[in-house]
C-alpha cells in the first residue's frame, strides 16, 4: 500500500512538471483554476445565506461553528493544500512550524512580562524556528 502511493506521488510529481502543472502564485492553474474556486469558496462559506443553513445543519448535529470560522478553516485548507501540491513531504514541517509559532504566539501574548526582552527571545524564537524550516 505505501509503496503504491509513493508510485502515486512519484508519477504525478512527473505528469504535472512535463504538462507545466506546477502551481506556483504565477501559474496558470493558480490564477484561473485554484484562486477563483478558493475565493468563490469562502465568500460562500461566510455568506447570510450559508449562516442558515449552517445554524440548522449544526443545530442539528450539536456542532457549535460559525460560518465565517468554517470559512476561515476552508481557508487554511486551501493553503495547506497549495503548499502541499508540489511536494507532500513538506506538509509535516509547514504543520510543526504554524504549531510551533501559534505555540509561541499565544505566549507572548498571555504571559504579563516584565520586560520587552523576554518578548524579543520569544519572538526571535519563533523566527529563527521558522527560517530553519523555510531552509529545508
Amino acid at each position: 500500500m505505501c509503496y503504491n502511493f509513493a508510485f502515486y506521488l512519484w508519477i504525478k510529481q512527473r505528469i504535472c512538471v512535463n504538462l507545466g502543472f506546477v502551481m506556483v502564485f504565477s501559474s496558470l492553474l493558480f490564477i484561473f483554476a485554484f484562486l477563483p474556486v478558493v475565493w468563490v469558496g469562502f465568500h460562500l462559506l461566510k455568506s447570510e445565506q450559508f449562516a442558515k443553513i449552517c445554524d440548522k445543519f449544526c443545530a442539528k448535529f450539536h456542532l457549535f461553528i460559525k460560518p465565517y470560522t468554517l470559512a476561515k478553516l476552508f481557508l487554511i485548507a486551501a493553503s495547506l493544500f497549495f503548499y502541499a501540491f508540489w511536494k507532500l513531504v513538506y506538509l509535516p514541517i509547514l504543520l510543526a512550524s504554524i504549531l510551533v509559532n501559534f505555540y509561541l504566539a499565544k505566549r507572548i501574548l498571555s504571559v504579563n512580562f516584565s520586560s520587552n526582552a523576554s518578548q524579543n527571545a520569544l519572538a526571535q524564537t519563533g523566527g529563527a524556528i521558522t527560517r530553519q524550516t523555510k531552509a529545508h
